[in-house]
């Protein structure tokens, strides 16, 4: 059995404190690039010792309660908002399952990969 290293958020996550996930970079902020900061994140996260399953709730049901949003969004309901992504693995099993996205469901619309990579080369973004 592999052990793990912990750090200051698995003792957090024992201790109960809340956490959410998320930069706190602003528009202006050039050392994070969206998306890919919160994958990196999510990667520490599990390097701490926070189960898949934590960093998956702290990345929505935890920001939405924290943006007192519970009543329109953070679960699947009639008269929420409902966008989807759609990943090829299981994200509970480890954080890397998150990097690969399937497809998008965003406001009705469904981007599949191939309309997502063309959007990202158009952006010029990984």
């Amino acid at each position: 059995m592999r052990r793990r290293s912990v750090g200051v958020p698995y003792f957090y996550l024992i201790i109960n404190i809340k956490m959410m996930t998320g930069t706190d970079g602003g528009s202006g902020d050039s050392w994070n690039t969206a998306g890919y900061s919160l994958h990196q994140e999510f990667d520490e996260l599990e390097k701490a010792g926070i189960p898949s399953l934590h960093v998956l709730q702290m990345t929505t049901l935890k920001g939405v309660g924290f943006l007192d949003r519970m009543n329109d969004m953070g679960t699947v309901d009639t008269g929420k908002n409902a966008d989807w992504v759609l990943l090829d693995a299981n994200p509970i099993e480890s954080v890397q399952n998150l990097r690969g996205i399937n497809a998008v469901i965003r406001a009705g619309a469904y981007h599949d990969n191939q309309k997502l990579s063309s959007m990202k080369e158009r952006l010029g973004t990984k």
